[in-house]
């Protein structure tokens, strides 16, 4: 069967009733009508899609000459045969002058032989290559520039971008020109055999059947038919060659056609074939189809179905074409538009009466309208500088010098201006004038143009303001900046130079002329140490020197220090250092007394730094611990090893509640020295804090005190030795009282005992009598014994020998040992103790000593009075405010003159007839031992209070 219609190839009208030949000739006739439709459709179509592509041709034609990027197209000979403006803006060469030129004439010398490769190369490849190269450019300049090479039929397109640009998408305007000619000449065919077609006659329709034949081969159209109550397809030959087949592998069923459309495309195309065969829409799909070999081919096609006489759909008959080439412009054109609106430059196409024509995305995004916003809308609604009645001026002017290029203030949607560049071209297309303008938003590049001047102008500020006298020198020596402190200078030092010392005058030559002047040799070092930095064989110089004055010596610093950044030259400044010359001068000196009086009274000093662990150690450190410092770790680990093991608890707790912030008393620890002696050290310290108030260190001092600490043992020895002397003085005072209080027990003893005896002696004893007796007997023994022992502990001479007591027994026990001397003057013993005070820690004789002193004293007093009345004494306790006991003796006698008073704590002082005065002496050390503190008021006529504290720990 002929693939083209439905009449057998071998068909002879004589053979043939007229039945049969009727039917043939009407079946003829149908097919001829549905192909005049169909090239009627598609004439129409191929004429729209004409004008569309004039359209857009004239278009991207335009994108592609004033494109940011440059592009240009070799014929097969190498010949540039397009080449678009920027292009040539990268030779600096006339666009026309450069059209037809040979290509490889502006490959430099150097690359000509890899060019020449690359082009051999290129042949066996249809894919886009790449490849940089050095071009010539005008006046013998030389341009880096990247070659994005695609080769298409006989022509080479080629993108060209300098190294340093951003990779842009240009449209192929001049692949697209060509194929858009090709289709026109393609439709221009069918259009002609489309109007013969419609002066037929039936006499002739066969002859035009041929012609249509003709047509359908050289437009390289494929006609199908497509059985719909068969599900049966006829191709003609094109149609096997569109999908790269042939007659006998196509059965012809419909599945077989399905399954050689593209998977992406299969459910789409089949889809508009059913809207098509259900009247809902026309068949017009555009669709990819997979050859065998793997090719994929883009078609177009087009059909119509043809009903019988109820209008039950019958046949589909229709045509496909190549669309490849369409479907690539297509492709390209879409891909130009996708990469003009992802650019982060602003397209804006303006009329000649200010109106927007065409914006790209980022326009969009820049403005913040969306693209049916603004296209429409006048320019000076978003452009601030612009108003509508300056416009036609503008464009008269614009349009004069084909160019505009300069910096505008834009609006925003939301009202916010922002800075931008404007680059704009007068172009026409098809007799249309436009304005075409890449935009830039420079607002980053304002801000930091912004930041860049105020930071010269702080620069600038900060150097002024500062004491020292700055200078800043480029790479060959000259003063390119200086500030106000070094004018004020020279101006107030009337130097004869100073007129040369300002902005353009060589530092170097200043410095080689002042070599044979005064100080000669510090300028010549002044001017080796300034041209080692400008040649980097120094960081930094620096150099102080003698500047002195006729009435003062003076010292200078010069500082010389390296420009950071690309700019090569120095900083110089110099500083008056004659203030800090001569404090230094004297803190050398206070640091050398310092360290010497610290030798003198072996006293070191320290501080341990928090961060680190760190320990620094005055000189004087080393000599009481006996170590060298060349040879010690400066840690407190490393100095816990100088400490005595028995020491280190109480010095581990002393520091732990130094770095608390607690304010501590000092510390007595020990140390060995290398000759096995001890010694002991004193140690005070303190925590300081930084801005933030955070602990930063701890510093302190350490005193060798073992000389005296021996004479404070040597001391104590001798105080324990007058307190024992006192007590004595004291026991031989109360002795009579206390022969008094061993009397009474005696006396009782020997009355018990001859009661017992009695009881003994009768006949029937009364033994339970008897027991009681002799149980009071012992009591009174016993009470005797502790008499006779308290009496022996007081006045025995020991050393200090602390225990743990409550006060207020202490206080009672006083108060018995005296009550006889009491009584026997009739004086009134008050007692106002504190209940539930701590106990302490104290050589409980000592103490004991204190109060007997503190009571007889006030009953001397008393009695010594000249108007003696009831004598009256009162013993307090209580705990003071600060976390110690109090203990007061208060006496109603006659106080103590105010000229006695400064001296009643001396020794060997005393207001009595008799005495030696060292009572209150004696017992003042003893409660300094204890680290208390004795005191009194006393007011003359109305009687004394003696008061000592203990501390509690």
């Amino acid at each position: 069967m002929n693939s083209d219609s439905s009449i057998p190839d071998s068909f002879n009208p004589v053979d043939c009733s007229p039945e049969q030949l009727l039917h043939d000739l009407q079946l003829r006739q149908i097919n001829l009508e549905v192909k005049l439709i169909e090239l009627e459709v598609q004439n129409e179509h191929l004429q729209s899609v004409q004008i569309k592509h004039e359209e857009s041709r004239a278009y991207y034609a335009d994108l592609f000459n004033h494109a940011p990027i440059g592009y240009l197209v070799l014929s097969d000979k190498g010949l540039i045969s397009d080449i678009n403006i920027t292009a040539a803006k990268l030779f600096g060469i006339d666009r026309r002058e450069l059209l037809s030129s040979n290509f490889a004439r502006l490959v430099t010398a150097q690359y000509s032989d890899r060019w020449y490769l690359f082009c051999r190369e290129l042949k066996n490849h249809t894919q886009q290559r790449t490849i940089a190269l050095s071009l010539k450019a005008c006046g013998n300049k030389e341009v880096s520039i990247r070659l994005d090479c695609l080769p298409i039929n006989s022509t080479l397109r080629i993108m060209l971008t300098q190294v340093t640009t951003i990779k842009q998408l240009i449209p192929d305007a001049s692949s697209a020109e060509l194929l858009l000619a090709e289709d026109a000449e393609r439709q221009n065919i069918l259009n002609k055999e489309a109007t013969r077609l419609h002066n037929m006659t039936d006499e002739t329709m066969e002859q035009s059947y041929k012609y249509l034949k003709f047509a359908v081969i050289s437009g390289q159209v494929g006609i199908w038919q497509y059985n719909l109550q068969t599900n049966e397809l006829i191709w003609n030959d094109t149609m096997f060659a569109l999908y790269g087949s042939n007659r006998k592998d196509f059965s012809g069923a419909y599945n077989e056609w399905s399954d050689r459309l593209h998977p992406d495309d299969r459910v789409a195309t089949e889809a508009s074939l059913h809207d098509a065969i259900s009247g809902k829409s026309d068949y017009a799909p555009d669709f990819r189809v997979i050859w065998a070999n793997g090719e994929v081919h883009h078609l177009k096609g087009h059909a119509h179905v043809i009903t019988d006489n109820t209008g039950a759909p019958q046949y589909m008959v229709g045509t496909n074409w190549d669309n490849s080439e369409f479907a690539h412009t297509h492709q390209q054109l879409l891909l130009a538009r996708a990469a003009i609106n992802n650019s982060n430059s602003a397209f804006i196409w303006l009329t000649p009466d200010g109106q927007v024509a065409d914006v790209n995305d980022f326009s969009c995004k820049s403005l913040g309208y969306t693209k049916n916003e603004l296209i429409g809308m006048a320019v000076w609604d978003f452009d601030a500088e612009m108003s509508i009645e300056s416009w036609a001026d503008t464009w008269i002017k614009f349009k004069k010098s084909g160019k505009y290029q300069g910096e505008r203030l834009h609006r925003r949607k939301n009202g916010t201006i922002f800075p931008v560049e404007v680059s704009s071209d007068f172009i026409t297309i098809n007799g249309k004038e436009y304005c075409f303008s890449f935009i830039n938003d420079i607002t980053e590049r304002k801000q930091i143009e912004k930041k860049l001047s105020d930071a010269d102008a702080f620069n600038l500020s900060i150097l002024n303001s500062l004491t020292a006298h700055i200078a800043v020198l480029n790479d060959k020596g000259i003063i390119t900046a200086i500030n106000d402190a070094w004018r004020q200078f020279a101006r107030d030092n009337n130097a004869p130079e100073a007129s040369q010392l300002m902005l353009g005058a060589n530092y170097l030559k200043i410095c080689a002329r002042a070599i044979d002047h005064p100080n000669g040799d510090e300028a010549s070092t002044a001017e080796i140490g300034i041209t080692a930095v400008l040649n980097g064989e120094l960081e930094d110089f620096n150099l102080v020197y003698p500047c002195h004055a006729p009435d003062k010596q003076r010292w200078f610093q010069m500082n010389v220090t390296a420009l950071q950044g690309s700019t090569k030259g120095v900083v110089v400044s110099h500083k008056n250092i004659t203030d800090n010359y001569e404090m230094q001068r004297l803190l050398q000196e206070k640091e050398r007394m310092l360290s010497e009086s610290q030798r003198i009274a072996h006293i070191g000093s320290w501080a341990l730094d928090l961060a680190t662990g760190y320990v620094v150690w005055s000189e004087e450190m080393y000599a009481i611990f006996d170590v060298t410092q060349a040879g010690f770790v400066h840690t407190p680990y490393t100095i816990d090893h100088l400490i005595l093991s028995e020491d280190q608890p109480l010095k581990d707790k002393w520091l732990k509640e130094c770095l608390q912030g607690k304010s501590m008393k000092e510390i007595i620890s020990r140390t060995r020295l290398a000759d096995g002696s001890i010694r002991f050290i004193c140690t005070h310290g303190e925590l300081q804090y930084d801005a933030m108030n955070k602990p930063l260190r701890l510093v302190g001092s350490t005193q060798d005190i073992s000389e005296r600490k021996y004479k404070d043992d040597r001391d104590k020895e001798h105080l324990d030795q007058l307190a024992h002397v006192t007590r004595l003085g004291l026991m031989g005072e109360m002795a009579s009282g206390l022969a008094h209080e061993i009397t009474q027990p005696l006396t009782a003893i020997t009355t018990y005992a001859q009661v017992s005896l009695n009881l003994i002696k009768k006949e029937n004893p009364d033994l339970i009598k008897l027991g009681e007796v002799a149980v009071k007997t012992q009591e009174q023994a016993l009470r005797a014994g502790q008499i006779i022992h308290h009496m022996k502990r007081f006045c025995t001479s020991t050393s200090q020998q602390r225990s743990t007591v409550d006060i207020n027994n202490l206080i009672n026990q006083c108060v018995k040992l005296c009550a006889d001397f009491i009584r026997q003057n009739s004086i009134v013993v008050t007692l106002e103790l504190s209940g539930n005070l701590p106990v302490i820690d104290v050589d409980h004789i000592q103490i004991e000593q204190v109060l007997i002193n503190l009571i007889r004293n006030s009953i001397d007093a008393i009695l010594g009075a000249a108007d003696r009345q009831q004598g009256e004494i009162t013993i307090q306790s209580q705990l003071t405010l600060d976390n110690k006991i109090q203990v007061s003796v208060k006496d109603n006698g006659p106080g103590i003159e105010e000229d006695q008073q400064a001296k009643i704590l001396l020794p060997f002082h005393t207001t009595k007839t008799e005495g030696m005065g060292m009572g209150l002496s004696i017992s003042s050390s003893l409660i300094e031992a204890h680290d208390g503190k004795l005191n009194f008021n006393s007011q003359f006529g109305k009687g004394s209070t003696f008061y000592f504290t203990l501390p509690i720990d």
